[in-house]
């Protein structure tokens, strides 16, 4: 039986798009607000009450947000708003989080690369490694690989991942606001790169070669088209994701090698609670991992229930799939993830 359960860990105010999400090592969140220009903090909600902290107002739209190297992390931005292009550079923010402290400033992020005029929609991002980074890009249909140099002084490069025609957008001028290519994570396990392509209702994945991280081959699609998939998250001990479907207001359970589908939550709709899920990520409790995670909503941005706007909010979520009951199976797999990061 289903039990998934939702909570509110805090909310906006209506219109407010939250885009993504990281959760640090701490516990605390760190969170792209995309039509507002907005990135913000928020203390780690199992500590108490949480109240959000602005960091920066961005010139453009926030996008994906992605970690590095531990407690470094990478936000993307554009200049395309529900459709409308500004015309504007993409561009990619760094955050070090190294030194931070709660009593202290919040660093700001820095500005360390700007797109080729050919990357116009980045959205969602994830790492290969500590230093190479994917970006799928909504509007020019492509997944773009960025590489960070280990002396900090040089600038990051950036060239073409992958490009294929699963991850175009419609043709029609009714879902012109609808991405392409959208969300994207690493399965490190497996060896692929998962994408979803909201415009064509596919959710993929690619094998990558673990020595030049490449691609490999076409991608191929694992379940069926139905869901306007926007992000989503891993459990890679389980081989499952968890996809918000944003606009359908759900979260989807996906069977990574069999490609069955199980709604955890979202159907009937929930308006006053999971209203335009957008993106998600594990907590850091170890014994949290494939359990617990936090989620995203845009209070019905683009999708308003009934015509009315709601809150926008962040929401623990707590899954409740027959799965490994080990807690120490997560918090091995969490230790090899810190040594993994350190060395590689």
């Amino acid at each position: 039986m289903n039990t998934t359960k939702a909570t509110e860990i805090v909310s906006f105010p209506p219109n407010y798009l939250l885009e993504n999400l990281v959760v640090r090592h701490d516990g605390s969140i760190i969170l792209t607000a995309y039509n507002q220009r907005e990135l913000y903090y928020l203390t780690n909600p199992d500590l108490g009450p949480v109240m959000p902290r602005l960091i920066y107002t961005f010139e453009h739209y926030p996008t994906g947000i992605v970690e590095g190297q531990p407690d470094v992390f990478y936000i993307s931005t554009i200049t395309i708003m529900r459709g409308r292009d500004e015309k504007g550079p993409s561009r990619l923010y760094k955050l070090d989080m190294r030194k931070f402290n709660k009593s202290a400033k919040i660093p700001i992020p820095e500005l360390v690369l700007t797109f080729p005029p050919e990357a116009r929609g980045l959205n969602g991002s994830c790492a290969l490694s500590p230093s190479v980074l994917l970006l799928a890009d909504s509007w020019a249909s492509q997944i773009w690989r960025v590489d960070i140099p280990q002396d900090e002084q040089l600038p990051p490069t950036v060239g073409s991942w992958h490009k294929h025609g699963m991850m175009d957008r419609s043709a029609d001028p009714r879902k012109v606001d609808v991405p392409g290519v959208n969300g994207i994570k690493y399965h490190p396990r497996l060896h692929r790169v998962y994408f979803t392509t909201t415009s064509q209702t596919i959710f993929a994945g690619i094998k990558v070669d673990p020595d030049t991280l490449d691609p490999i081959g076409d991608p191929v699609e694992v379940t069926d088209r139905w869901m306007w998939a926007d992000d989503f998250i891993i459990d890679e001990i389980a081989d499952v994701a968890y996809v918000t479907t944003h606009r359908q207001n759900s979260i989807e359970r996906i069977n990574l090698k069999t490609g069955a589908q199980r709604t955890c939550i979202g159907r009937p709709v929930m308006p006053d609670l999971l209203l335009g899920p957008t993106s998600g990520a594990w907590t850091q409790n170890p014994e949290d991992y494939g359990r617990r995670a936090y989620f995203l909503t845009d209070g019905g941005h683009m999708n308003p229930h009934e015509g009315v706007f709601r809150n926008a909010k962040v929401l623990r979520v707590e899954f409740s799939e027959p799965r490994y009951s080990m807690s120490l199976m997560g918090i091995l797999y969490q230790c090899f993830q810190m040594v993994k990061s350190v060395f590689v």
